[in-house]
């Protein structure tokens, strides 16, 4: 078990064989198939905790993606080898913002191919 928060409210994110857990406020069961990856916040430098957000694949029940904070950072190997142990994607927070930035340039014809 991991301690986590969610918002104010803490809690524990519990790895499972068929995926992940937190118990806390919200209650929620993720499994590994309808996760689509995990970003990782707030990683290194001088923290001693980290944050994720658990990112679902589209259609999937729950498809708000679920923030948890004030992770510590001796958990991050661990959470990562799971992640990693379960073919789970793992990225950072300049990923998404890349893969946004791709799809803004895909959906507004910008990037390359001009005139």
């Amino acid at each position: 078990m991991i301690a986590a928060n969610s918002g104010a409210s803490p809690g524990w994110l519990v790895p499972l064989s068929a995926g992940l857990c937190y118990v806390g406020k919200p209650g929620r069961f993720m499994s590994n198939s309808s996760i689509s990856k995990v970003l990782f916040h707030r990683v290194g430098g001088s923290s001693s905790t980290f944050d994720i957000t658990v990112i679902f694949n589209s259609g999937a029940a729950a498809a708000k993606p679920l923030e948890l904070g004030q992770i510590d950072a001796a958990e991050l190997s661990k959470l990562q080898g799971y992640l990693l142990d379960q073919r789970i994607k793992i990225g950072t927070e300049d990923d998404d913002e890349d893969e946004g930035d791709t799809q803004h340039a895909a959906a507004t014809g910008a990037g390359g191919g001009g005139l």
